[in-house]
């Protein structure tokens, strides 16, 4: 099966699973065929806009009022992709809220930028189908050095960047995940004005591919225990975090604890491991 096909399969479930409230089943073979045959660059219903959004320093906080905990981190900044008429619908007129994928980049490679642009239409197509995408561009201070130098992705594969890299880049996803759903709800801080109001807080996923797609697997094992009740969905695209013995550790130590609905893919010549 070729990556294109695993990752169209990937997508099509994470739609159903995060962002469409009904499906109605066919028995038509030839219909159910071509429901797999997603093509990127054809759009969704809705016109997409993209923001960047800065994330604050915060410490973990239990809100009073019943909203979304902030699991606490470092800043950055992250991209948000989303669909335009919705949610100034859901936030003007009480409009149905949208649901939110977490989207995190691989860390090898390329930088952010490049990853975003790479996944620009896989992004702009989730958002088009009336999801609220978040992916960073950005963890830690620009001004950050050493241990606290700002992550952007880039980096030559090799173990001495795992151990201190990976579980960073985790709390920061998580972090950037809990603060665009609960300053979407307060309407006084500054916050993103399209996405106030907009974002439903009890219909999150995760998602991402390499490094990215293990991270997606533990943000949302954390988020368990740190968010209960809000990620919904996982999707894991050749997930990895670069080294044999971190992600055998990391495996062992924490998939068992998932529950949240995880599909986990990757190509034949992936050569996954995490």
């Amino acid at each position: 099966m070729s990556p294109r096909v695993v990752l169209r399969r990937a997508l099509a479930c994470l739609v159903v699973l995060a962002a469409a409230p009904t499906a109605r089943a066919s028995s038509d073979a030839a219909a159910d065929a071509d429901a797999w045959r997603l093509d990127f660059s054809e759009q969704g219903p809705h016109d997409v806009s993209v923001a960047r959004v800065a994330i604050l320093r915060a410490p973990p906080a239990i809100p009073t009022d019943g909203g979304v905990p902030t699991t606490g981190g470092e800043p950055g900044e992250v991209a948000v992709y989303f669909p335009t008429s919705p949610t100034r619908t859901a936030r003007e007129r009480g409009g149905e809220k949208l649901a939110c994928v977490l989207f995190a980049h691989p860390t090898h490679g390329y930088r952010f930028e490049t990853w975003a642009s790479n996944n620009a239409k896989l992004l702009t197509h989730l958002a088009s189908r009336g999801v609220v995408v978040v992916t960073p561009t950005r963890v830690g201070e620009l001004s950050g050095a050493g241990a606290d130098a700002p992550i952007a992705g880039g980096l030559l594969p090799g173990a001495q960047f795992v151990r201190t890299l990976f579980p960073r880049y985790q709390r920061f996803l998580l972090h950037a995940l809990s603060q665009v759903m609960r300053r979407s709800e307060t309407r006084d801080d500054g916050f993103f004005a399209p996405l106030r109001g907009a974002i439903d807080p009890f219909r999150a996923a995760t998602m991402g591919f390499s490094v990215g797609g293990a991270l997606a697997i533990y943000v949302a094992e954390e988020a368990q225990r740190a968010m209960p009740g809000r990620v919904k969905a996982v999707v894991a695209l050749a997930p990895t975090v670069g080294d044999i013995e971190y992600g055998e550790e990391q495996f062992a130590l924490r998939a068992h604890r998932l529950t949240t609905p995880l599909l986990m893919t990757a190509g034949r010549n992936d050569g996954a491991f995490i």
